[in-house]
């Protein structure tokens, strides 16, 4: 298996580069007109919290949700499931009960075992694992076209679909089953044509990856920090990505305190507390 290591996010002594301590607070450029949702996980609650944060105004404010809500529920409702093969050699199907109903079979015939939901590419189009002779990448169609897109690699962990691409983060499994997962850490990105790109590595795990507008990226690792990259520039800090407002502006928490990171100038600025600490970021 190949890989391109992808031009967007160079390693050259050239970088811009600034890594600011936890607190400090800068001024960015004029911020866009804009409401963002904040989810607030609260798992002895009988739901999550929700606000609303408006932008430039610095107001934040309660969302009103449905006993049982929980922030999972701001990504994109997947209505599809897999229905497992039978012990009478029926094979597994991709079905939402009503136009998606796809036997998952491999080009020649065998049914593909231990099928895994990975994300919608679009409307269309979902991405799976499957396993044939190995472990495989798949985009099904609804119209029931199977394409397999490329080997996953051993040892890696799906952080979801992101702008239409599948994002995969490599590790080191630990010694024993409920060990640690340990580093260097590959980001990997699949696009649905079956690119494949390594965009950063890292010694520590990867474990969230947020894409934005004009190829700008942050991700944040196990360990507690994230790296936020836009052409030349990189910045690297303690918290967690949570939104890219535009091409160069991101939102990121340090537990309950609100920050905006502004790629154009490598500064930061607090913008607001939040009641708890965030950790899932939707636009209104």
């Amino acid at each position: 298996m190949s890989f391109v290591m992808a031009p967007t996010i160079p390693q050259s002594d050239a970088m811009q580069e600034a890594t600011r301590p936890a607190g400090e607070q800068r001024t960015t450029s004029t911020l866009p007109q804009m409401s963002v949702v904040l989810g607030i996980p609260a798992a002895k609650a009988d739901r999550d919290f929700a606000y609303t944060l408006s932008f430039p105004n610095k107001e934040i404010a309660p969302r009103e949700v449905e006993k049982g809500w929980r922030i999972d529920e701001l990504d994109i409702r997947n209505e599809l499931q897999i229905i497992p093969a039978s012990p009478d050699g029926k094979p597994p199907i991709l079905t939402d009960g009503g136009e998606w109903n796809v036997i998952l079979r491999s080009s020649n015939g065998e049914a593909f075992q231990d099928p895994m939901f990975i994300g919608m590419a679009d409307r269309l189009h979902a991405y799976l694992f499957g396993t044939s002779s190995a472990k495989q990448i798949l985009l099904v169609s609804r119209m029931g076209e199977i394409r397999v897109l490329a080997d996953a690699p051993e040892h890696a962990m799906s952080l979801g679909v992101k702008d239409g691409s599948v994002w995969l983060a490599t590790y080191t499994p630990g010694e024993g089953i409920e060990s640690d997962l340990k580093g260097p850490s590959r980001l990997i990105r699949i696009s649905p044509s079956g690119l494949q790109e390594v965009i950063a590595q890292e010694a520590n795990v990867i474990v969230r990856v947020i894409p934005g507008p004009e190829k700008s990226l942050a991700y944040h690792t196990e360990e507690g920090n994230f790296v936020s990259i836009k052409d030349e520039k990189r910045w690297s800090g303690n918290g967690l990505p949570l939104l890219w407002l535009d091409a160069t502006k991101l939102l990121f928490a340090q537990e309950k305190k609100i920050y905006v990171l502004d790629m154009e100038t490598l500064e930061q600025e607090f913008y607001l507390d939040a009641p708890a600490s965030p950790m899932v970021a939707h636009v209104l």
